[in-house]
């Protein structure tokens, strides 16, 4: 099986051009056939907002590869706090709940530069998938 990780080409693209992904979000996300609406409604426009979207049948799963370890990730008195991959992406899961997408568990591939287990990584990258998609 052959795979391609296009989380680096994204990471790469907003590190180069954040204006024009937010740019790409914006008007990706104001689009009736995808977002549907906000969610709220015109009674009480406080709440319900981001339960609008319309891709209510369709799931997504990050993966992601980084030169940090992964003890970055996962303390408390770490670089991220311990809040995780999830944590880290959590801009990227509200975007997606917006839309009404359902989260996959998410991969992350640690230490690629400083530290690399490519083979362990294509290995756990694998069975990551076997388990998710059987």
């Amino acid at each position: 099986m052959k795979t391609f990780d296009c989380s680096y080409v994204v990471q790469d693209f907003v590190r180069r051009s954040p204006w024009q992904f937010k740019k790409y979000q914006d008007e990706v996300f104001v689009q009736p056939g995808i977002v549907g609406t906000d969610g709220r409604h015109h009674g009480d426009p406080s709440v319900g907002y981001g339960t609008g979207g319309i891709l209510t049948d369709k799931k997504y799963m990050l993966s992601s590869t980084w030169n940090a370890p992964k003890a970055a990730f996962d303390e408390k008195d770490d670089f991220f706090g311990g809040v995780g991959i999830d944590g880290v992406f959590l801009p990227v899961h509200k975007a997606f709940q917006f839309l009404g997408m359902k989260p996959l568990p998410s991969f992350m591939a640690n230490d690629v530069l400083k530290n690399p287990t490519l083979e362990e990584d294509t290995k756990r990258f694998k069975e990551h998938l076997k388990k998710v998609f059987g």
